[in-house]
C-alpha cells in the first residue's frame, strides 16, 4: 500500500486533478443554469477523478520504455511497482468507468452516459495507440492531436449531466473549443525544455522552436475564438496573450521555458473553469 501512495504522490497528484475535475463540473454546470446542483457537480467530478486516473494510468504504462532512459527517477523505472500492477489496474479502471457510464444513463440521462461510454472507449483506442502507434510516434503533432480531441465529449459531458438538451447548446460547443485549444497549447508548453532527451520527441526537438511556437499560436487562437463565441473572451484573451508573448521570449532566452510552462497552467485552469467564471461575472455585472 505504501508504494501506490507514493506512485500517486508522485504521479497523480490529487489536488490537481480534483482542481481540474472540478473546474469541468462547475462550468458545464454554470454555462445556462442561475442555481448549481450539488449532485451533477459531485457525480461529474467523481466520473473525470476516474478519466483522469485511467489516462494517468495509461500514461505511464505505454511511457515506460522511453521513461527508463529519460526519466529513470519515475517509480516503474525505479521499480517501486510492476507494469503487471498498473496494467492490472488499468483494467479494473476500465470496468470501472463502462459501470459509471451505466450508472449515469440511469441517473441522469442516457446521453450523458453515452457521452462518458464514448470517452472511455476512445481512452481504449488511445491506450492501443489506435493500432498505428509507430506509425503515430513518428508525427507528434498528429499523435497530439489524436490524443486531444478526446477533450470534446469530456467538455460535453460536464454539460449534459444536468441537462440532456445542452447539447444543442452552441456555448457548450464554443466552450469545448476553447479548453481544446488551451488544453493542447499547454502540453505543448510542458515540454519545451531544450535539454530533454531525444527519445522523448517533444515539439521542440522534431519541429524546432519556430515551428513550436508557431503551433502554440495557432491553438491559443482557437482557444481565443471559442472564447469570443462563449461571450468569455473579456477575461480569457489576455491570459491567451500572456502565453503568446511568454513564447515570445522563449525564442530568444530558452532557459525560461518553465515561465512558459507556468504561463500555459494558468491559461488552462481559467480556461476549463471559464464557464463558472462567466456565470459569476453575469450575476456581479
Amino acid at each position: 500500500m505504501a508504494k501506490w501512495i507514493i506512485f500517486f504522490q508522485e504521479r497523480f497528484p490529487f489536488h490537481n486533478y480534483f482542481i481540474l475535475s472540478l473546474g469541468f463540473a462547475f462550468s458545464g454546470a454554470a454555462i445556462h443554469s442561475d442555481s448549481l446542483k450539488w449532485i451533477p457537480i459531485f457525480f461529474v467530478t467523481l466520473g473525470l477523478m476516474l478519466f483522469f486516473f485511467e489516462l494517468r494510468l495509461m500514461d505511464e504504462f505505454k511511457d515506460y520504455s522511453k521513461d527508463v532512459i529519460a526519466h529513470p527517477h519515475r517509480p516503474l523505472p525505479r521499480k517501486l511497482l510492476g507494469l503487471d500492477q498498473i496494467h492490472h489496474l488499468i483494467l479494473i479502471s476500465f470496468v470501472l468507468m463502462i459501470a459509471f457510464s451505466v450508472g449515469v444513463s440511469f441517473l441522469s440521462n442516457p446521453l450523458a452516459g453515452g457521452l462518458y461510454l464514448s470517452m472511455t472507449l476512445y481512452l481504449g483506442l488511445m491506450f492501443k495507440e489506435f493500432f498505428i502507434g509507430q506509425r503515430l510516434s513518428q508525427y507528434p503533432l498528429t499523435y497530439g492531436i489524436t490524443h486531444q480531441l478526446i477533450l470534446i465529449p469530456v467538455c460535453l459531458f460536464s454539460g449534459t449531466f444536468q441537462n440532456a438538451r445542452n447539447i444543442y447548446d452552441s456555448q457548450f460547443f464554443s466552450y469545448s473549443i476553447s479548453v481544446l485549444g488551451a488544453f493542447f497549447s499547454y502540453e505543448i508548453c510542458r515540454k519545451l525544455n531544450p535539454n530533454a532527451h531525444p527519445i522523448l520527441k517533444t515539439y521542440l526537438s522534431v519541429y524546432g522552436p519556430i515551428k513550436t511556437t508557431f503551433f502554440v499560436w495557432t491553438l491559443l487562437t482557437i482557444a481565443g475564438t471559442g472564447a469570443l463565441f462563449f461571450d468569455a473572451a473579456y477575461f480569457l484573451w489576455p491570459i491567451e496573450w500572456s502565453v503568446l508573448l511568454s513564447m515570445l521570449l522563449f525564442l530568444f532566452q530558452p532557459a525560461r521555458y518553465k515561465w512558459v510552462e507556468k504561463m500555459a497552467i494558468l491559461s488552462l485552469c481559467c480556461h476549463i473553469w471559464a464557464g463558472l467564471i462567466l456565470s459569476l461575472f453575469r450575476r456581479i455585472l
